[in-house]
């Protein structure tokens, strides 16, 4: 594959081109390769800039994430002081009932002194049910109640 160069034209297996094309050729490509550098520097920049943005991004996140924790394991201690707090104090229910007009079960009025215990024992229960509800949290058999 010898190359053979006279004047303007380089031959190399048979084929005739011209140096002037050849050069423009070249500097075309020259151009194309600083064209392309130039792009994966402005990508690379671009890239550089992201990726700062995204470490400050993360590490405020992980700012905020502990922040959180914190804040959750201060109220979840709040909470365990307040259920400490509420069953060292004595708490109590009261259950005024006017009983005017009431219709009393004929079972339990026939029943006499036991119909009356019984009564009250079922309603003694309906209200500690229903403490139980109003207050999921918090146990209930501890708690007085006076009807």
């Amino acid at each position: 594959m010898a190359a053979m160069m006279n004047g303007n034209t380089a031959t190399q297996d048979g084929l005739s081109v011209p140096i002037a094309e050849k050069l423009q050729f070249f500097r075309n490509s020259d151009a194309e390769r600083d064209q392309l550098v130039q792009r994966v520097l402005q990508n690379y920049e671009q890239l550089k800039h992201e990726y700062a943005d995204k470490c400050t991004d993360y590490e405020n996140e992980i700012a905020s994430r502990r922040m959180w924790q914190q804040k959750h394991m201060q109220l979840d201690r709040q909470i365990s002081e307040s259920r400490q707090a509420s069953q060292e104090t004595n708490p109590f229910v009261l259950a005024l009932i006017d009983g005017d007009g009431a219709i009393f079960q004929d079972a339990l009025y026939q029943s006499g002194a036991t119909g009356g215990a019984d009564a009250a024992h079922r309603l003694h229960t309906a209200i500690r049910s229903h403490i139980a509800e109003r207050y999921p949290d918090v146990s209930t058999s501890h708690w007085s109640i006076m009807v």
